[in-house]
């Protein structure tokens, strides 16, 4: 009952920081970016930082699953991963985005003990859903990185080595900004070319009769699409 406690309340927690982030106008000194131009096609390529809710090796879950209770306390550490997402605009601020990622799960099993390693779980997903936008727009301090931020719902499928299909839920947001050609905050020389960047967190919900694929996900990628005019 404390662990479904504690998902509705994560979960709520996303749906009203999305609703905060689409909600949000750009602040006062920010002007909106008129020179940026989207494709009809985004792609965007990033590695992902993963948490489970549920941690099949600590109580009470090992209990009900039959598994070595190896972890005292409860990890939500999920692993590392990639996605990929693909998001076909319909206007400068609707899209519909796609989105396949994957990571690796580590966990204790009887068989694994025995061979002195822990197993290994791939999980994927695969989701799609509306995808909405702030317009681009500049912060107003000088800074000549435009960005915008956005929200989504995608619905589909999830499974991994450990369980079959199953429907899952993702709703999640974050922002992307554009770092112009040439451009450098003194650390290093800047890119030959307009690059986009994208930070996203993600609150996904994959749950079953065993182990629960539910948990979150941050996002940083490169995103392949935006650009500034003349570039």
């Amino acid at each position: 009952m404390r662990a479904r406690n504690d998902l509705h309340f994560r979960f709520s927690c996303v749906v009203f920081a999305l609703l905060a982030l689409t909600s949000v106008s750009p602040p006062a000194l920010a002007q909106p970016a008129p020179d940026v131009e989207l494709s009809p096609v985004k792609i965007s390529l990033g590695v992902t930082i993963n948490g489970l809710a549920q941690d099949a090796n600590a109580r009470p879950h090992c209990v009900d699953l039959s598994l070595p209770c190896t972890d005292k306390s409860p990890r939500e550490a999920g692993g590392f991963g990639l996605a990929l997402s693909v998001t076909r605009n319909l206007s400068d601020r609707v899209a519909i985005a796609g989105d396949l990622s994957t990571f690796v799960n580590e966990w204790d099993s009887w068989e694994s003990l025995r061979a002195n390693r822990r197993a290994v779980d791939h999980v994927t997903f695969v989701l799609i859903g509306p995808k909405v936008n702030t317009g681009f727009f500049y912060p107003g301090n000088g800074d000549p990185e435009p960005g915008r931020f956005f929200a989504q719902v995608l619905v589909g499928a999830a499974a991994s080595d450990v369980v079959p299909l199953r429907p899952a839920l993702q709703i999640g947001g974050g922002v992307e900004f554009i770092v112009p050609r040439g451009w450098s905050r003194g650390v290093a020389r800047g890119p030959s070319h307009d690059t986009t960047f994208r930070m996203e967190i993600d609150y996904r919900v994959a749950s079953g009769a065993d182990r629960s694929l539910s948990g979150w996900r941050y996002v940083f990628g490169i995103v392949f699409g935006p650009r500034l005019s003349g570039s």
